[in-house]
């Protein structure tokens, strides 16, 4: 019997620690809008910047292999 075959919620697991770190991340991100928005700084060139970031991270699936 392999630990695969075991009742190991590791994948239960790792999905709720990403919908916990999502939350943080939209957390911090509203935070961050404020104070751009407090400090009469541009929110969009933040977002944009934010978005630059994500879209540079690789998805290809066969870049892990």
């Amino acid at each position: 019997m392999s630990l695969q075959d075991k009742d190991f919620p590791s994948r239960e697991l790792n999905r709720l620690a990403r919908e916990q770190m999502k939350t943080k991340l939209l957390a911090d991100i509203l935070f961050d809008m404020q104070v751009c928005k407090l400090e009469g700084w541009d929110i969009m060139e933040y977002l944009k910047e934010i978005k630059s970031m994500l879209d540079s991270i690789s998805i290809n699936p066969k870049a892990d292999e």
